[in-house]
């Protein structure tokens, strides 16, 4: 007998009889400082603090929500699977050690699990050396510091050499196709999961999209603010940044309205 599919009916069934279709916020993060030490990098939106990065977890811990996984995803949006209530998904972007040794420990206490985007070719380039983290600067991490955290971290790509913008626009919006399945295919060198993609800088087009489903991509990230539900397409997922200045009032208001039962 197959439990997890009786389950799955069960869950159906039961998401049918709610009142509104189930949707999953999914939170993204990049850089994590303890204040004590982040001198250079307090106007930077995207550098959340250490204390209020926990103080998020710890709210979402004590509130019984549940971490959602790149197969859970798949499932919910491919074979309508309803997830547990109170899930949401957390992201990392870019690839900063900081996420290793800031992130990780935090996660890890609480049970959560998270997906870390790469730049992938950031990871090639450091090779088996990883600099202690720089406070007063951004450090990248390396393969082998990945080591270890699989019980909390998923990897994936983020591209692995077409991040970098010009007037505006990144090397992979303005790629032609063979280009943007090369460069992905590249990334999938240094990344466990092959099917997920976070775009760089949020920016797709048509070529974009039939490159990365040349390549295997089925589940693509932007960063349009908004809850992913089963009607939700699955190359243009939205998702909510948490900022710097992002309070415990919003935060709650984020992961609350993704409808929390």
């Amino acid at each position: 007998m197959n439990w997890k599919w009786i389950i799955a009916v069960l869950l159906i069934v039961l998401t049918a009889c709610g009142s509104r279709p189930q949707r999953i916020p999914v939170l993204l993060y990049h850089h994590i400082l303890p204040d004590e030490v982040n001198r250079y990098f307090r106007d930077n939106e995207a550098t959340v603090s250490l204390e209020n990065f926990r103080e998020q977890m710890q709210y979402l811990y004590d509130n019984d929500f549940h971490t959602v996984t790149i197969d859970e995803l798949e499932d919910f949006l491919f074979n309508g699977i309803p997830l547990p209530p109170n899930s949401v998904m957390i992201h990392f972007d870019d690839g900063y050690y900081s996420n290793i040794v800031y992130a990780y420990p935090i996660l890890r206490e609480f049970g959560f699990t998270a997906v870390l985007f790469f730049i992938t070719h950031l990871i090639e380039d450091l090779g088996d050396y990883q600099p202690p983290i720089d406070h007063d600067d951004l450090t990248w991490t390396a393969a082998h510091s990945i080591l270890g955290t699989e019980t909390v971290f998923e990897t994936a790509s983020h591209s692995h050499n077409l991040h970098r913008a010009y007037d505006g626009y990144t090397l992979l919006y303005m790629a032609d196709l063979e280009t943007v399945v090369s460069d992905t295919l590249r990334s999938f060198d240094f990344v466990n999961d092959h099917r997920a993609f976070s775009y760089p800088r949020g920016q797709y087009n048509e070529v974009v999209l039939e490159g990365l489903s040349r390549a295997g991509i089925t589940m693509a990230f932007t960063t349009r603010e908004g809850f992913i539900t089963m009607e939700s397409d699955p190359m243009s997922l939205e998702r909510f940044i948490i900022f710097h200045d992002t309070g415990m009032e919003r935060f709650g208001n984020i992961v609350n309205r993704g409808g929390r039962r």
